[in-house]
C-alpha cells in the first residue's frame, strides 16, 4: 500500500506504508516533508498494522487531520474509499500491485454516471475499470498547465497508436 498527497500548490508526494509509522510533518526529520503552513512541524503519522489495515493518528496538530470531513481525534483506523486531510493537503490510498488504482472495494462493471465532486477535484474516466485524477484547478480552465500537458499526452499517444497502425499494414 501507497499513500499519495496531493498538495495545495499541486505538488504530489508519495510514500509506501509499512508497519513502522511513517511520520508526516513540515520539519525535515519527517519521512514526508510537507511544506505548507497548515502543516505542523510533526503533523501525524500512517501506518499499517499486522492485518494489514491503515491507521492514522494525529500528533496535536493545529490545523488537524481529517476522515471524510470530519476533524480526528486518536488513532483512527483508514478504509478504501476515505478522504483524508493533512492541513491543505489531500490524501489518497493506493496498493502499488494494481498499478496505481485507487483502493476500492468493487471495480465497476459498466460505466457509470458522474457523479458531482468537489470543484477541487475532476476524474477523468479512462476504461470502465480505470480513472485519473487531477487535484486543483479544474482541468477544464485555460490557465491550468496540466490540461496543457493532458491535451499533449494523448495526442502523443494518438500519432503513436496512428504511426503503429500504419506500419503493421
Amino acid at each position: 500500500m501507497k499513500l499519495r498527497l496531493f498538495g495545495p500548490d499541486e505538488t504530489v508526494r508519495e510514500t509506501f506504508l509499512r508497519s513502522e509509522p511513517t511520520w508526516l510533518g513540515r520539519d525535515t526529520d519527517n519521512d514526508v516533508v510537507l511544506r505548507d503552513s497548515t502543516v505542523s512541524r510533526h503533523h501525524c503519522k500512517v501506518f499499517l498494522d499486522d492485518q494489514g489495515s491503515i491507521w492514522i493518528e494525529d500528533a496535536g496538530s493545529r490545523y488537524g487531520t481529517s476522515l471524510n470531513g470530519e476533524r480526528i481525534q486518536g488513532r483512527t483506523q483508514v478504509v478504501p474509499g476515505d478522504r483524508l486531510e493533512i492541513g491543505d493537503w489531500r490524501a489518497a490510498v493506493f496498493d502499488e500491485l494494481l498499478d496505481d488504482e485507487p483502493v476500492s472495494q468493487e471495480a465497476p462493471t459498466e460505466p457509470q454516471q458522474a457523479e458531482a465532486l468537489p470543484k477541487s477535484e475532476v476524474v477523468l474516466r479512462l476504461t470502465p475499470t480505470r480513472e485519473m485524477r487531477t487535484v486543483g484547478r479544474s482541468a477544464a480552465d485555460p490557465g491550468n498547465t496540466y490540461y496543457y500537458l493532458l491535451l499533449a499526452g494523448l495526442a502523443v499517444a494518438a500519432a503513436l497508436t496512428i504511426l503503429i497502425l500504419v506500419f503493421k499494414s
